[in-house]
């Protein structure tokens, strides 16, 4: 926001305000990479202390809960394997997935 105000004063000639706009360009994208990472962090943070809470509760239970328990613990682990759903590919493999696709 300083930038578009410093630049409609003037205070910077034409060439300055590309570079101030590409640097304000990368801050912005850093700031917004480091939001979503800590996001994720937490939000895997908040799963392995509530999974630790449901082992413990096996652990201390009756086997009625533990046969309830243990099979959606194995389908949640199979599902989160999936590899469809956790893609890492990158943009290029993917467009290049999709044209192969498209293409056979």
């Amino acid at each position: 926001m300083l930038v578009i105000i410093l630049i409609a004063c003037n205070i910077f000639e034409s060439h300055d305000t590309y570079i101030v706009y590409i640097f304000s360009s990368i801050v912005t994208f850093a700031v917004i990479r480091q939001y979503t990472n800590a996001k994720a962090l937490r939000i895997e943070a908040s799963n392995r202390v509530a999974m630790a809470k449901m082992f413990e509760r096996v652990k201390n239970e009756n086997n009625e809960y533990q046969q309830e328990f243990l099979p959606k613990l194995s389908d949640a682990i199979v599902y989160s394997t999936i590899k469809a759903k956790n893609n890492s590919d990158g943009l290029v493999e993917k467009i290049i997935n999709v044209l192969e696709k498209i293409k056979k």
